[in-house]
Parts: C-alpha cells; structure tokens; sequence
C-alpha cells in the first residue's frame, strides 16, 4: 500500500513539473492576486485622475490666449484617452476649434488626426477609416505632423492585421502591413521604445531571438507610460501564440493591471484575463468577478465591441459555474455517504467493544475524539448542502419570475388576439347584416346604419383600456417620465394609473414610434382634427420648445 502511495506521489510531481514549466507558471496566481487588489484599488486611481484633469481644467478656465488654451486642451485630452470617449472627442474637436480660429493649419490637421486616433482606440475603425479617406494627402500635410499621420497610418494597418490574424487573410493583410511599414517608418522618431517594439512585432517574424528582444525593449518604457499596457498586451498575445502560455498570461495579467492603474478603460488585456480565467474550474468565481468590473469600465467607455466579446465570455462562465455547483452538490452527497458508512462502522464497532470490554479506556477516549471530529464534519457539510439548496432556490424563484414574465406576455397576446378577433365578429356581424337588407331591398335602413360607427363606444372605451393596461405593463414609469416635460402647472393627474388620459395615450403612440397623425386618428377612433388639438394643446404645456417636443417624447426610452 505504502508503495502505491509514493508511485502516486511521484507521478503528481512529474505531472507539476510538465505543467508549470517555467518560471512564470508559478507567478501567475501571485499576479491574480495582485490583480485583486489593483481591482480594489480602482476606485482610487480613477478619482486621481478625476482629480488631475478637474486641475488641468481650472488652468484651461483662466487661460486667455487660444494657443495657451490650445496647449492645455491638449492635454486634457491625452488624459481623457482610454478614460472617457465621449469627452475625449469633446476636447479633440475643441482644439480643432482653437486652431481654426488662429488659424494654424498644423494644429487644425494635429486635432483632426486625434479625433481619428480616438475612433482607432475605441475600435470604431470604420469611422476612422472613413476620415481618413477624406483627410489631406500624405503629401500635402504640414510636415511636423507627418510623424503623427504615419503612426496613425501603421496603427490602423496594424490593428486590421490583429483582426485577421487567425483567418485566411492573414498572409495578405500581413504583405499590407508591411508594405504601409516601409513607406512610413522614416518617417518615424527610430529611437522611440515604442517604433521599436513596433517594428518587431510587425516586420522581424522570423527572428529567433524577438520575444527577448521585445521584454528588453518593454523593460525601458516607464510605468507610468500610457501605451505600455498596450505593448504588453501584444507581447502576451505574441508568446502565447508561440505556445509559452504562462508566460503569455503573465505578461497580459501585467497590461491589466496597468491599465487599471492608469485608469485606462481599454479592456483588451482584461477580457484576455478573463477568458484565461474562465477555462480554469478552480476560479470560475474569480472570472464572474473581473467580469463584473470589466462591465463597467466597457460600459462608461461606451465600447461597443468589448462588449459584444465580454458578453461571449460571460456565457461561458455561467455554464462553467453551473458545472461546478453541480460537482460540488455531488461532492457533498458522497461525502456524507462516506461520513454515514463511516459513522457506521465506528458504531459497530464501538458494539463490538462493548461486548468484548477488553478494550483500555484510551480507546473510548480515541473514538470519543474521531466522533467529535465526523460530527465536525457532518455538520459542515450539512451547511454546504443547504447552501446549495438556498442557491438552487434561488435560481428556481429566478425561473418562477421569468415564467410569470412570459406567462403575462402571453396573457397580453391572447387579449390582444381576442380584441382582434371580437372586431372581426362585430365587422362581419355588420357586412352580413348589411347584405341581408340590401338583399330585402332595405336600402334606406342599410344606408343609416352603414353611416355610423362599427364600434360603439363601449367597445371603443374597451379597446381604448386594453391599449392602456398593455402600455402601462411595459412602460410602468411613463406618465411620470412624460410629466417632466410638461411645466409644472400642466401635470396631467390620472385617477387611475392603469387609465391614460387622451393626451397621454396619443403621446404613447408617438413614444412607440407612431408620429403620423393621421394613422394615431385611426388607431384609437379620434378624428384627425382631434388628435391635432390635443397634441397642440399638449405641446403649449411644454417645457421645451414646441417644435422639440414630440422628438423627447419618441426619446423617453432613447437609453
């Protein structure tokens, strides 16, 4: 027996060492938590950034010339980037503004180059390719901002090779980087760390040597370097595509944990970390966890496409966890067997000692203790079972509220469907009756009653309430969201909340989309000169100009 448990011993060694190979397997749990940490930590650093741009901004408040506010937008700006994209394109199209109004040409074509910089970085490359199709020729641009025009050119070449890297367009989109490389990189500053790691990453494929190459060169960029997470990103992603997985994570843990320090929203290296993270069962929590933080860094980045890639990962994170709580429930039931089958045998076996009395009093005492210890652990692991069950019923009343969900979705098409059906009747109820006395030679009793409405005006009021009581369901806050448009004297005051006045229930229609009055006449049985007075009528009651009214009642639900 002793035998089997060294060879065991043994094989799960070699099995460790085959595994974690280098030296940076055994860092990355280290980084993780590093990693935890700086998570925790986030809040800090981006209120000191907060703090540094409030400053740069004060300074831009007093200054009084446009090349002095010009210079200090600028850097406002560079603060915004990977922060805030929105402001970011504020500040760059200000800039714009100064520079038009000095009149400096090279300025003008500097801030129009970070603008299109700014759409490259948030993954918006169409629009970004779009301006620079309309952008001066390369030719006719002034000459100090060459250096920036050719680095955007290479980034944007770049950064379309990354997309295709892993399809069959890679050879050629590889032949066209470095086509774009060559005609460009004179005109680039050789001495830069970040041309350097550049031009390995792009050009020096074959060099046996590049990933050392490109650590000595990441190894002079300063920590508090803007795009060094950026590097270090494409270093991990370039090892690891060289299968030196360890230490490919390593360095892609290392970019995150940058960008959070510098307060960069970019979450490519942390979307990278998550989905490492999610493939290992152990930390299937963990990876839940950095992807609620990357959530919201990509949603106040308003990054589209890390969002549509972080809602891929998260569906492979629930069925991992789905996975592992189901393991664990397993676990659990044949760990208390065991307990049980053990308990068991000790009760035979504290029967058989009794019967035989020989036993010294020591050996009561022993299995008093291993008792002690079993019930220890019997009764953890009923804490463990009821904590799965509190989980599993919470997922049960989960599905219990979204089946009450689909069941009232349902309820409102079955009536909507009755609605249909019921004018159906009633129009064929009133064409067989209108042929039957047309067919008797009732023509003036036809006439009369084809004068008047099909719908009376209880069926009407009937048709009118179940619009109300479908919008309301799906649109609960919608009197109050309209309210806030209307000056404080004209709030419209419904008795019953599940009612809507006439005013609202035409505004209702123009929030789904339906601005024709004509059709919102025929909708609800109002005559056209109706709707237009109630709408006119409404929009004197407005807070805003009358003719932006019905757009902020079509954009009550805009976000």
């Amino acid at each position: 027996m002793k035998k089997v448990i060294v060879s065991i011993k043994y094989i799960l060694i070699l099995f460790l060492i085959i595994k974690w190979g280098t030296g940076y397997a055994s860092n990355i749990e280290e980084e993780l938590s590093l990693l935890d940490k700086d998570i925790e930590n986030s809040t800090y650093y981006i209120e000191q950034k907060e703090k540094h741009i409030n400053e740069l901004k004060n300074d831009l408040r007093k200054a009084s010339q446009n090349i002095e506010r010009y210079v200090i937008s600028k850097k406002i700006y560079e603060e915004y980037q990977k922060f805030n994209l929105d402001s970011t394109l504020v500040y760059a199209y200000y800039n714009y503004e100064l520079a038009a109004k000095e009149q400096r040409i090279e300025l003008q074509q500097e801030s129009e180059l970070n603008i299109i910089q700014t759409y490259l970085r948030s993954g918006q490359d169409g629009v970004a390719k779009e301006m620079l199709n309309k952008f001066v020729p390369f030719d006719e641009i002034h000459e100090n901002v060459r250096p920036f025009y050719a680095k955007i050119l290479i980034w944007q070449a770049f950064q379309t090779f990354l997309h295709l890297k892993n399809t069959p367009l890679a050879v050629q989109y590889k032949e066209e980087l470095q086509k774009v490389w060559q005609k460009y990189n004179a005109y680039l500053d050789k001495s830069s760390t970040d041309i350097l790691l550049a031009n390995y990453l792009i050009y020096e494929e074959n060099d046996k040597d590049k990933s050392s190459k490109l650590k000595q060169l990441l190894n002079k960029l300063p920590e508090e370097e803007c795009d060094r997470p950026l590097w270090e990103y494409l270093l991990g992603i370039e090892l690891m595509n060289n299968n030196n997985i360890n230490e490919g994570i390593y360095y892609i843990i290392e970019a995150a944990r940058h960008d959070i320090k510098l307060a960069s929203r970019e979450a490519s290296a942390m979307l990278a970390v998550i989905d490492y993270v999610s493939q290992q069962p152990a930390m299937i929590e963990r990876a839940f966890n950095y992807a609620l933080f990357c959530n919201e860094y990509i949603h106040a980045y308003k990054d589209t496409s890390r969002s549509i890639e972080l809602l891929k990962i998260q569906s492979v994170i629930q069925k991992g966890y789905q996975r592992s709580l189901k393991e664990h429930v397993y676990f659990m039931w044949g760990a208390l067997f065991v307990v049980t089958v053990l308990c068991t045998i000790i009760f035979v076996l504290f029967l058989n000692i009794r019967k035989k009395g020989k036993r010294e009093k020591h050996n009561y005492e022993k299995i008093d203790v291993m008792n002690h210890q079993l019930q220890e652990i019997n009764d953890r692991l009923q804490r463990q079972i009821k904590q799965g069950k509190e989980m599993e019923g919470e997922i049960t009343q989960r599905n219990i509220l979204l089946q009450q969900e689909i069941q009232k979705r349902e309820s409102y098409t079955v009536d909507i469907f009755y609605l249909c059906s019921d004018y159906i009747y009633e129009l064929t109820s009133f064409r067989k009756k209108i042929n039957a006395m047309l067919k008797n030679g009732m023509y003036n009793e036809a006439k009369k009653i084809s004068s008047n409405s099909i719908l009376n005006d209880e069926e009407l009021e009937k048709l009118h309430r179940q619009f109300d009581k479908i919008f309301i369901s799906t649109h609960p806050d919608f009197i109050k969201r309209f309210n806030k448009l209307l000056q404080d004297e004209e709030q419209i005051v419904v008795k019953n909340e599940s009612c809507l006045t006439p005013e609202l229930r035409i505004y209702a229609l123009t929030c789904l989309g339906i601005t024709d009055g004509v059709k919102i006449a025929n909708f609800l049985h109002y005559s056209p000169q109706t709707i237009y007075n109630y709408r006119h009528k409404t929009r004197r009651a407005a807070r805003i100009p009358e003719e932006e009214f019905e757009q902020a009642v079509k954009n009550l639900y805009a976000n």
